[in-house]
């Protein structure tokens, strides 16, 4: 989740700005959902099995 409320997904880990995450250069990614921003977005990255 970016400090908007934005979620995204990412093919490669994204890497963090001031404000939200942003693509590692290489694979896709892709917005999700927008809700309500949690206090710490930035606990809010998950990586998924493979």
């Amino acid at each position: 989740m970016d400090a908007d409320g934005a979620w995204w997904c990412y093919e490669v880990e994204p890497l963090q700005q001031e404000h939200g995450w942003y693509e590692n250069e290489v694979g896709r990614c892709q917005r999700l959902h927008s809700g309500p921003p949690l206090e710490d977005w930035r606990s809010s990255l998950i990586r998924l099995a493979e």
